[in-house]
């Protein structure tokens, strides 16, 4: 398992306009009440966030994991919430890996939790994932 360290970057990663960490977004997920949105950029290696309860969307924060954790967070190629909103999984396609965030339903703001990569602890068949899939019960992933 990697320990991860994330760092929210506040307009530090935007370009004049506010979208160049969307560079090479793969994903987009929606929260139930369509208060938030999430992207994962992989041209940028980092998940960026932003509200939506005014109608357009208004950035929010970047997140980014520090360098020397970088390799699990490689290309975030997909990303998906639970059924109930409380968690968020993405999958890093050269990082083989698949981590999940503890998301807060009232702010949108997300928690690191875990990482599984392909070849720790046993996992196996994590090799450049490309898509996940959630089961409505949130019992699978």
């Amino acid at each position: 398992m990697y320990e991860i360290t994330l760092t929210e970057k506040e307009g530090e990663w935007l370009d004049p306009l506010g979208f160049s960490s969307l560079t090479g977004v793969c994903s987009l997920a929606v929260s139930g009440d369509g208060d938030y949105l999430y992207a994962a950029s992989a041209g940028s290696n980092c998940l960026v966030l932003f509200s939506l309860e005014e109608g357009l969307p208004q950035y929010i924060t970047t997140l980014r994991p520090q360098e020397p954790y970088l390799l699990p967070w490689s290309e975030p190629r997909h990303l998906s919430l639970s059924p109930g909103g409380d968690f968020l999984y993405l999958i890093s396609y050269a990082g083989d890996s698949f981590l999940i965030f503890r998301r807060n339903v009232e702010t949108g703001s997300l928690q690191y939790l875990e990482t599984f990569s392909d070849g720790q602890e046993g996992i196996e068949g994590l090799n450049a994932p490309e898509e996940i899939a959630v089961s409505p019960d949130g019992r699978s992933i």
